[in-house]
């Protein structure tokens, strides 16, 4: 059953991504498309330059799953040293983070057999681990054909992709079948992707290597503490709300204000998750009654604040350390929530809302753990806020139980190492 399906799938496979692109180009996104003929060549182009021995091959989809790549690849380089590291991914964007990592970065060809085939050829790869979500049969099979070892790593498949699948069994069994083995994320990703295993068989759990990347961030320090000292911060208790949408923002301001009341000195960080909106984020401290800087201005600060607005990228994981609890956005607004580890890592403690389903590992440890704090609104919030902030032991204590929650949920590249061998 699974042939014939492989057979049809190749014969319909330019057809389907001529049908991509042209829905593509007609959508909004289609300024991406920039690199359009430069792409198209990459992917219908099976050659490559010739690499001085076997590589090592990872696919990654696209800047998320390539740049939770760089442990991983550091001890592949270390351990393998003859063998160069090949990175390929289906985006552009992957492709460009894929350079920082190694020199061998391109577009995977499409996945039709002659070209797949052609590519693996002149690649010949010993190794191919296959990060996350994309399973792609003709890449599977030519690799196995090339006698590479394959291995899905950091595998996720969520329940809605699993409904989905579930129809394309026969293909999908009989491509996994191919692999020596299934790396999981959760429970739940290795029970989804069991379903398609050979009687026997099983996936490995090895959890989520990106949270083997967290870890504090102190390479700002000193720009941090003298900004905090002109803006009237220093030895003042501070309270940050991270990567904020709208609605975070809202209940957050009302929660702050309302801590306030009984916390005179408290002080506010705020850092909108889009820095283009920090204008309206200032108008929203300025509405409830705070004087805020933009931290882009900091150079001509004049005088005490109540608020650091913060502007600029890459500044945010660096002002953890400086604050006793941080709330992280996107779990009041309707969004999933972002990255609930960052301030694990500085011990600190972690508040957020209950829409944290694109964190749902993470924000389940923190809260099992005792260093994570639910609040659905600015009310619970600020309740929450008044009696953490209100005791510096406690304060101290979530924060240590929210670190060991992240470190609990690290060590994925080992395991990941030790089980490809």
């Amino acid at each position: 059953m699974a042939r014939p399906l492989y057979l049809i799938y190749n014969l319909l496979s330019p057809l389907l991504a001529l049908v991509f692109l042209a829905g593509f180009a007609l959508s909004p996104r289609r300024r991406l498309l920039g690199n359009f003929f430069r792409e198209l060549g990459e992917r219908l182009t099976p050659s490559m330059e010739k690499l001085p021995a076997r590589p090592v091959w990872i696919h990654a989809a696209s800047v998320g799953e390539v740049r939770s790549l760089p442990k991983l690849a550091a001890a592949l380089k270390e351990r393998m040293p003859g063998a160069p590291l090949l990175i390929t991914c289906s985006t552009w964007a992957g492709r460009t983070e894929a350079l920082k990592l190694t020199p061998h970065a391109r577009l995977l060809p499409l996945d039709f057999y002659p070209l797949m085939r052609a590519f693996c050829r002149t690649a010949n790869p010993s190794l191919l681990l296959i990060a996350e979500t994309e399973i792609w049969p003709g890449l599977v099979l030519c690799c196995r054909q090339r006698e590479a070892r394959i291995f899905f790593i950091n595998a996720r498949m969520s329940a809605r992709s699993f409904r989905s699948y579930r129809l394309l069994r026969p293909i999908l069994a009989w491509t996994l079948s191919m692999a020596d083995g299934v790396l999981a994320q959760t429970p739940g990703d290795a029970e989804r992707y069991g379903y398609f295993l050979p009687p026997g068989r099983k996936a490995e759990l090895t959890g989520n290597i990106k949270y083997d990347l967290v870890e504090p961030d102190a390479s700002k320090e000193a720009e941090i503490t003298e900004g905090l000292r002109r803006a009237g911060f220093a030895n003042k208790p501070v309270f940050c709300a991270a990567s904020t949408h709208p609605l975070d923002e809202e209940a957050v301001l009302r929660a702050f204000t309302v801590a306030r009341e009984s916390l005179h000195d408290l002080k506010l960080v705020l850092a909108p998750r889009h820095p283009e909106r920090a204008g309206d984020a200032l108008k929203s401290a300025a509405k409830a009654g705070l004087k805020c800087l933009r931290w882009k201005d900091r150079d001509s600060w004049n005088g005490e604040a109540d608020c650091i607005l913060m502007d600029e990228m890459g500044w945010l994981a660096g002002f953890y350390p400086f604050c006793e609890a941080v709330f992280v956005g996107g779990t009041i607004a309707p969004v999933g929530g972002h990255n609930l580890l960052e301030p694990a890592a500085a011990a600190r403690p972690v508040f957020f809302g209950r829409n944290y389903a694109n964190a749902l590992t993470a924000g389940k440890a923190l809260l099992a753990s005792g260093g994570g704090f639910l609040a659905a609104d600015g009310g619970e919030l600020a309740a929450r806020l008044k009696v953490l902030l209100h005791s510096p032991t406690f304060t101290a204590t979530a924060g240590k139980k929210a670190l060991e929650a992240l470190r609990g949920l690290q060590g994925a590249t080992e395991k990941t190492l030790r089980a490809i061998g």
